[in-house]
């Protein structure tokens, strides 16, 4: 069913590894965003779109926060449970390489993009937050979604072998997809209501992830080879030639 390439796939798992690590000491630098600069942000420079994120319930920013981190966890841990599928046990090896390689990738990509976009969230722009929370030197890191682009990677990662694995599903495949879509879209809510991220920090986490997730298994499918062949064949009385054209 796949087929991994050692000499392309471990450059790029070590390369994605490296850049994560660097990635978060960089990020671990950063300055706390400056008192006077908080308190000039306006919530209503903020894009409609996106300005529902400045109006959230500070309460229960707490339990959002900790709902997102249980969804984000759980959800990398849940590709494991392929290994109760006997399609999945036979290839074993590659699926948690191209894991492996989908998730690095996701969070190489999202890393660095925070640190160049520089997007400040929106519990900065919110003047009933303490200021000290709005001071964050993180609040700098909001574009786009960590949390929900990991999720998404690791449940359309499942959803895409799954699909692999199980043509017999036909029709039905759309259901793995579906359910696919419902832990990244609730850890990107409860993303929201924890003040770390706009709604389109998440959308765009979303799609990364879940791009990433669907093609990693996708470009390491094996194809069948294209064209003309021919093999000798025997038949009654005599030999013969099969002639098979795949395209």
């Amino acid at each position: 069913m796949y087929r991994s390439r050692p000499w392309v796939d471990l450059p790029l798992v070590l390369g994605s590894a490296g850049l994560v690590l660097g990635g978060a000491q960089v990020q671990a630098a950063q300055q706390p965003l400056g008192e006077s600069f908080v308190i000039s942000l306006d919530p209503a420079s903020v894009n409609g779109f996106d300005r529902w994120a400045t109006e959230i319930d500070l309460e229960e920013r707490g339990s959002a926060r900790m709902r997102s981190d249980v969804l984000l966890w759980s959800s990398a841990c849940a590709p494991f449970a392929l290994l109760f599928d006997r399609e999945v046990r036979k290839e074993w090896d590659h699926v948690f390489t191209f894991y492996a390689e989908a998730m690095l990738a996701t969070s190489a990509l999202q890393s660095w993009t925070v640190i160049a976009a520089e997007r400040v969230r929106p519990i900065a722009y919110i003047p009933e937050a303490p200021i000290t929370d709005r001071m964050e030197a993180k609040n700098r890191l909001s574009f786009f979604s960590g949390h929900t682009s990991s999720t998404a990677c690791a449940s359309f990662f499942m959803a895409r072998v799954l699909d692999d694995m199980h043509p017999e599903f036909g029709g039905w495949r759309w259901l793995l997809y579906t359910a696919a879509l419902m832990p990244p879209a609730f850890t990107g809510y409860y993303r929201i209501q924890a003040g770390k991220h706009f709604p389109t920090d998440v959308l765009v986490g979303l799609a990364v992830g879940g791009a990433t997730g669907v093609l990693v298994p996708a470009l390491h499918k094996r194809r069948r080879p294209n064209g003309l062949s021919v093999l000798p064949t025997t038949v009654p009385g005599g030999l013969g030639l099969h002639m098979a054209l795949q395209w």
